[in-house]
């Protein structure tokens, strides 16, 4: 009787169907609950600064055309700058700046929008939209001067985009509560199934048949369960 029947695993999980529901209902109610209770939110938002080599835009007439070659000597100045931005010193400026009022630790995120654009994108995050919104744009309204520094005021760094708002991006509280609900269930019906597998008693007149190459002579009442 050591071979797995499919139609003995479904019939497992049949039987605790039910109480797999249930525990998934419990386990996704306590993973909210914990969520909201113990976990912190946390916010981040998002300046940009847009830097040149100073001479990017040239007149022609009512338009404003870019120049390909200053667009490329641009470009190749973004690594450098995300560079000079993302070290510790600038993280103490900033802090000088807010009057050391946060530590600027893990949540700040300097990084060049995309390979075909000129923004440099500041992102910080922290456990109150105020927070992330305050320190972001101190960032950003610090970053033309500390770059300045460097280049000796020979590129153009512009604050286009200040943050104005911050997106919760943790705890993702919908996703942990139902990973914990499938969680359950999938542990209800793995531990019902394994016990399935390894309850080897005989049942009925089926399992006689299935199991062993014997002929069946009769079956004996359970007296005692008519008797109730």
């Amino acid at each position: 009787m050591n071979e797995i029947s499919t139609a003995q695993v479904f019939k497992a999980i049949l039987r605790s169907i039910w109480i797999a529901i249930i525990v998934a209902l419990v386990f996704g109610v306590a993973a909210f609950s914990y969520v909201n209770m113990f976990m912190e939110d946390v916010y981040r938002a998002r300046a940009s600064i847009f830097i040149t080599n100073g001479g990017i835009f040239s007149e022609e007439g009512d338009e404003t055309s870019i120049k390909s070659s200053d667009f490329t000597a641009s470009k190749s100045l973004l690594p450098s700058c995300v560079g000079l931005l993302s070290t510790t010193e600038a993280k103490k400026e900033l802090e000088a700046a807010l009057n050391n009022e946060v530590k600027i630790k893990g949540n700040l995120s300097i990084s060049i929008r995309s390979d075909d654009s000129l923004f440099i994108d500041i992102r910080y995050s922290a456990g109150s939209k105020e927070e992330a919104i305050k320190v972001t744009n101190a960032f950003a309204k610090m970053a033309p001067q500390y770059l300045g520094s460097f280049f000796n005021n020979t590129i153009s760094v512009k604050n286009v985009e200040y943050a104005n708002t911050a997106s919760k991006i943790a705890p993702h509280t919908t996703t942990i509560a139902v990973t914990a609900a499938l969680v359950g269930a999938v542990l209800v019906l793995g531990i019902a199934v394994i016990l399935s597998l390894l309850d080897q008693t005989i049942k009925g007149e089926n399992d006689i048949l299935t199991h062993y190459d014997v002929p069946i002579l009769g079956i004996v009442p359970d007296f005692e369960g008519l008797k109730k």
